[in-house]
């Protein structure tokens, strides 16, 4: 009897323990995101260069995206048939691709931007997901995007970007495996590399 209570004990302990856990890490997520946008509208507004704005939005976007674990997920079964010479050359240029792509769009934002945290949410172990409402000082509706983030070594990372319901990972994993099946590897590494 003395010895199930014990066990019963524990695992009500551990259960609180990783609800307040889960808890800690989900606050961690919004702030995480909500951080990470602010620092990208304080970049836009400062009083540098437009190539010295765009180096600093490139810097944080690689900081705070993890463009390796995306540029995996987007090939999906497809990586295993890559070899490592075409590996390395699709995650350099995937990465380069995927960063110029956004930080262009990013540059839509200017000071006066507001983001609200409309929810956030555990997805499961150390997963979040977090939605924000991104309204712009020129008015128009606001634009919706759901941001799913990891969480390894206490360190938060995006790996999901959806706008108004439309998922980065789903999209390019379909557009991918379409251009290869149809084309090949080597030449989807050619196309996402910068057009002169």
């Amino acid at each position: 009897g003395y010895r199930l209570m014990k066990q019963v004990v524990l695992s009500l302990f551990l259960m609180i323990a990783f609800a307040f856990t889960a808890q800690a890490n989900e606050e961690g997520a919004r702030k995480f995101a909500l951080d990470t946008a602010n620092q990208a509208v304080e970049v836009l507004a400062s009083g540098t260069s437009d190539s010295a704005k765009l180096q600093s939005l490139e810097d944080l976007f690689k900081a705070a995206v993890n463009t390796d674990w995306i540029g995996r997920f987007v090939v999906g079964k497809h990586w295993r048939n890559m070899d490592a010479t075409q590996q390395k050359s699709y995650l350099a240029n995937y990465k380069a691709f995927l960063v110029k792509h956004y930080t262009s769009n990013f540059t839509e934002y200017a000071e006066g931007t507001e983001f609200e945290v409309t929810r956030s949410k555990v997805l499961k172990k150390n997963q979040y997901m977090v939605s924000m409402n991104i309204k712009r000082p020129t008015g128009g509706a606001a634009v919706k995007v759901d941001y799913r983030m990891r969480q390894k070594s206490g360190k938060y990372a995006i790996i999901d970007i959806v706008v108004e319901g439309v998922s980065l990972l789903n999209t390019q994993r379909s557009e991918f495996s379409s251009v290869i099946q149809r084309k090949g590897f080597d030449h989807l590494i050619e196309q996402l590399q910068p057009k002169s």
